[in-house]
């Protein structure tokens, strides 16, 4: 998803405020501050309001969600404050769960049968290993756009 962004043309992006939330979040931020991006966390629970002031103040360009049902809600609250999406702000989901409900939303998406299908295995008895990496798959819906140069 950062590498997408950062090809779009995105520098700066806003992020929910995970190191405040969630412990051990390094990885996780620099997966996106390691392409380059400027990451502006943003408070939770979620206010337009305050996303729109980093707009403003920070060139904030793209705003990434931890869940589709996240980024579906704030784009209703963004529009509602008059934020135009995607011409004015790219809304990013993460999990995929939105795409038969608001297949619009652009949003990294989880493999659910694949995850289901080797908890089972596990549980099962026939997972060997602890590990297991799966594949994401980005669906391009139509709440992404293109910066250029645009800082």
């Amino acid at each position: 998803l950062a590498d997408f962004l950062f090809r779009l043309g995105h520098r700066t992006i806003a992020l929910p405020d995970v190191t405040a939330t969630k412990p051990n979040m390094d990885r996780y931020l620099e997966a996106f501050t390691g392409t380059g991006l400027e990451v502006v966390p943003f408070p939770l629970p979620f206010h337009a309001k305050a996303l729109i002031a980093a707009m403003r103040t920070r060139h904030v360009t793209a705003a990434c969600f931890h869940s589709d049902s996240t980024a579906c809600l704030a784009i209703r609250d963004l529009k509602l404050a008059g934020v135009r999406i995607p011409e004015d702000l790219t809304v990013t989901g993460f999990d995929g769960m939105s795409t038969p409900v608001y297949p619009d939303l652009t949003t990294l998406a989880m493999p659910v049968r694949e995850m289901v299908a080797r908890v089972l295995a596990i549980v099962e008895g026939n997972g060997r290993s602890q590990r297991h990496c799966l594949d994401l798959k980005l669906h391009e819906g139509f709440t992404h756009a293109h910066r250029g140069d645009k800082k």
